[in-house]
């Protein structure tokens, strides 16, 4: 009911995250390589048995929402939310929650931006959007079968293991569902 209240200012929400970061003086840190990890994945919360508005079947085979999520750093600060119904497919609504948040991650912090996801997102719409010519941008996406799309120049070995570490937001998401009880 209070997020019906907020309406349309939700974009008011991503930019007081932004402006929390910078009050707080707060900066994700980067791997090893000196890229800033930006990590964007779907996580189905299981509603079962709600009858709560935008509930429906989730590709987990369970009633519930599918919010897309994206982390910052190394720590996997939350740099930007959305909640989605659960019967939405994972791209759809992705290129303007990605132009979203590559604004607000460009304000969050001056060094390269790592952006990995999987291989729901594997869209054209995303590479155009990740595209080659912003030096503060690479981009790491895992298409549907072992075969990855990057605009990094490194070993197969070294783009393999970068995407490995992508599955750490799993951990993340279980923080949110269980540790701080928001599924």
């Amino acid at each position: 009911m209070r997020l019906d209240a907020i309406g349309q200012s939700i974009d008011d929400i991503l930019e007081g995250n932004v402006s929390m970061f910078k009050a707080c003086k707060v900066e994700p840190s980067a791997m090893s390589n000196g890229y800033v990890p930006v990590d964007l994945d779907v996580t189905p919360f299981d509603n079962s048995k709600t009858h709560k508005e935008g509930v429906s079947r989730t590709y987990k085979n369970f009633d519930g929402y599918a919010p897309m999520m994206a982390y910052i750093g190394t720590e996997g600060y939350g740099c930007n939310f959305e909640l989605r119904e659960g019967k939405q497919h994972c791209q759809n609504g992705t290129p303007k929650f990605l132009q979203e948040t590559i604004k607000a991650a460009k304000q969050m912090t001056d060094k390269p931006l790592l952006f990995r996801m999987d291989s729901g997102n594997d869209a054209a719409e995303n590479m155009e959007i990740l595209h080659w010519d912003d030096p503060q941008i690479k981009f790491l996406v895992k298409h549907k079968i072992n075969l990855y799309l990057t605009s990094l120049d490194l070993s197969d070995e070294d783009v393999i293991e970068l995407y490995h570490n992508h599955a750490v937001c799993e951990q993340y998401h279980s923080e949110i569902k269980t540790d701080m009880d928001i599924e």
